[in-house]
């Protein structure tokens, strides 16, 4: 009896985990960060076009462009609750409680800052709607003879659910979008007597204080940050961060970055992700067009369903989307490396005796490459050479049989 009721519990569990697979989320597994990540990401140009928030939303980077600035990212972990960031010669230092993170310490060339009410920075599980508000307050020293204090108000939110196109064409389809708007009044003085280590008022840390020097001091900045999250992935594939100054309400300097993690990057460089990856392949199993009936196309969804079209009307025995990738079970196809130069490799695990045919097309339609092998053994590998191809970017369409797959590949 007792086996059974264990029984129940299981496929009870399962049965919801498998009902809440649509509904995506930021969770503390899929998306913290973990010690030992090191990883580049690309920078951006800026982006001007209006940023889609609510449900259902199409996000388009396809025409934004890649610039060779890079910036490198690593953590560490110090203990249980704590977590470093160094990016760009700062530190972040990060107290993790339970499921929250806040910043607590940030250390920069000339710059030294301790937060006695921490800032608030994520809190798991945020799904579209999650918002979270608190006030910080920091102190610490400046160019080492200078006293600098910043406090303010935080507010972090999932403002957008929707899909996503990259600045690489590849399509995503469960993407949320985080945003974080800080408000803050910063001091700059030589006067150290004023700080909370001298004056040991704790009422200084207070939201009304807090309040007040919002309200009153002359220089105030805002930070306005945008992350953009796809299911499959620990860590955002765009992010955009903003800051404004501010001195008595006008606007005096302006500094905006955009990053990329590509979805390679994060596949290929970051340590073994066993619980993302299981995502990706779950995302792998659908297509990304279908979801697109009676919604606005990007260039590149229209690009990529022209291109089925044609493939249709010569495979018409075939009903796939020319972008899905399915992987059956007992049967799987797969294309390494995506960045190539001379040629990449197709490894498959089928059914003996199916035919196989590969096509590489341009992202206009255009048949660049074609290889045909009949009587497939049940398992290989295939290489495809790309030697001839000008640089860019490139889709490899591989039919096994009445199986289709696709992959995005970019030839440097």
């Amino acid at each position: 009896m007792k086996h059974r009721f264990i029984i129940l519990i299981t496929i009870i569990v399962g049965a919801m985990e498998l009902a809440s697979a649509s509904d995506f989320m930021l969770t503390k597994e899929l998306n913290f960060p973990r010690s030992g990540d090191r990883f580049l990401r690309q920078e951006l140009q800026s982006f001007n076009s209006k940023i889609y928030v609510g449900d259902n939303c199409l996000w388009d980077f396809s025409t934004t462009k890649i610039t060779p600035a890079q910036v490198e990212t690593r953590y560490v972990s110090r203990a249980d609750t704590m977590i470093v960031e160094v990016e760009n010669r700062e530190q972040r230092f990060y107290s993790i409680t339970r499921d929250t993170i806040s910043l607590y310490r940030q250390a920069s060339s000339g710059k030294l800052m301790k937060f006695y009410r921490h800032k608030p920075i994520m809190s798991f599980p945020m799904k579209l709607g999650t918002r979270i508000d608190g006030c910080f307050w920091g102190e610490g020293r400046m160019d080492l003879s200078k006293y600098v204090r910043h406090v303010g108000k935080t507010t972090i939110e999932i403002v957008g659910r929707g899909r996503m196109i990259t600045p690489e064409m590849d399509s995503l389809r469960h993407v949320l979008l985080l945003k974080e708007t800080s408000i803050g009044a910063i001091t700059i003085t030589k006067d150290f007597s004023i700080s909370l280590a001298e004056t040991k008022d704790s009422t200084m840390l207070s939201n009304d204080t807090i309040n007040t020097w919002l309200h009153n001091d002359s220089i105030t900045g805002k930070l306005e940050i945008l992350k953009w999250y796809a299911r499959g992935y620990r860590y955002p594939i765009i992010e955009n961060r903003k800051i404004i100054s501010y001195c008595k309400g006008i606007a005096i300097d302006s500094i905006n970055v955009v990053y990329y993690h590509s979805i390679a990057s994060q596949k290929y460089d970051l340590n073994e992700d066993l619980v993302n990856d299981s995502l990706r392949q779950k995302e792998n199993e659908e297509a990304f067009d279908c979801l697109f009936d009676g919604m606005p196309q990007s260039k590149s969804i229209a690009q990529i369903k022209s291109l089925g079209s044609d493939l249709s009307k010569n495979r018409a025995s075939s009903t796939n989307s020319v972008i899905e990738q399915e992987t059956i079970r007992g049967e799987w196809c797969e294309l390494y490396p995506r960045v190539v130069s001379q040629s990449t490799t197709l490894s498959y695990y089928m059914t003996n005796g199916n035919d196989l045919e590969i096509s590489i097309f341009s992202p206009s339609g255009v048949l660049m490459w074609q290889k045909t092998i009949s009587n497939l053994d049940s398992s290989g590998s295939i290489e495809c050479s790309t030697a001839e191809l000008v640089p860019g970017d490139y889709l490899l369409i591989c039919v096994i049989g009445e199986k289709r797959y696709s992959f995005k590949f970019v030839k440097k």
